[in-house]
């Protein structure tokens, strides 16, 4: 759903334009509409239906936008690097390696501007988890503001999150899983990594629920210094709005809900339920974002887009 949620947020995009498909060897040769299920209510553009997958000994374009598994990419995307190209992934598998860098670009850009190559060579820049993605801007405003001593996290994320086919509708319909593999370490992974805290205590548990789009996480941090909840949503607020309103902060107690919050490919991360925890130097909220556009495609196309404005 990854690599779909991709093509339709490029379709109509100004700078960049799909040109190419790569594939397995089994897959290689045939057209790229025959081939491929398509899951999204979008329809697929005409254009990219009448692509020929080709394979990677045969890609030209500069800019690849990897949507492999871990096991696939862990090989393939150092051979494209290796070839010159510069591969925006989605893949876990150089997320916490020196052979990529992981860019969040409202919260490390500079990381990106220091690791630009010379030119004619490649590199892999990757997004984070999808879970990260979105809750990294939430927590972004507390974490620049040197706020953060612990963070407690629990995760609803949606079915979309574990790709197609994913978690039988008979194991998730009217239910709630209180697990996923691996997931746990990988966030607490990587939020130490995005934000430069290899030692903070971080803690996180899963669940998968029954809902199509978007990830929700129910946020307690422990401060440095008491902080009011009106003072809190004064801090989210305006860093949201000095980085292009990608940070919604809601008031409705109610809010905010998958279904009535989150527009079509909406890179908005939503915060809500904003209070104070167990002391005054504990707060509590909800982060929710789309998983498929804020947390994987467009995470990718975010980064592929500050690759191609910081070379100019």
């Amino acid at each position: 759903m990854v690599g779909q949620s991709i093509i339709t947020a490029l379709a109509d995009d100004p700078t960049f334009e799909i040109v190419e498909v790569i594939s397995s060897e089994k897959r290689q040769g045939k057209v790229y509409g025959a081939e491929t299920k398509w899951l999204l209510s979008a329809p697929c553009p005409e254009k990219i239906k009448a692509l020929t997958f080709k394979s990677l000994e045969d890609l030209e374009s500069p800019y690849v936008i990897s949507a492999l598994p871990a096991d696939a990419a862990e090989t393939m995307e150092p051979a494209l690097a290796d070839k010159g190209h510069i591969v925006f992934s989605n893949a876990a598998a150089h997320r916490l390696s020196d052979k990529a860098v992981m860019i969040v670009p409202e919260i490390n850009r500079e990381v990106l501007k220091k690791a630009l190559p010379a030119q004619n060579k490649g590199m892999i820049v990757t997004n984070p988890n999808c879970v990260v993605a979105i809750v990294s801007l939430a927590l972004a405003p507390f974490y620049e503001a040197g706020l953060v001593k612990t963070l407690s996290m629990t995760t609803l994320q949606s079915a979309s999150g574990a790709g197609y086919p994913g978690v039988s509708s008979m194991d998730l319909l009217g239910n709630v899983v209180p697990y996923i593999q691996d997931e746990e370490c990988k966030i607490i992974a990587e939020l130490r990594q995005l934000f430069q805290v290899p030692n903070q205590p971080i803690s996180v548990q899963c669940n998968r629920v029954p809902v199509r789009v978007g990830h929700m996480a129910s946020i307690e941090l422990e401060l440095t210094e008491p902080l009011s909840a009106v003072d809190a949503q004064k801090i989210i607020t305006q860093w949201g709005q000095s980085h292009d309103d990608m940070l919604i902060f809601h008031d409705d107690p109610t809010a905010p809900q998958p279904l009535k919050s989150l527009s079509a490919n909406d890179m908005r991360v939503h915060v809500g339920r904003l209070q104070t925890g167990l002391t005054d130097r504990h707060i509590r909220f909800c982060a929710l974002g789309d998983n498929l556009a804020r947390g994987a495609a467009g995470a990718a196309i975010a980064n592929m887009n500050l690759y191609h404005h910081l070379r100019g």
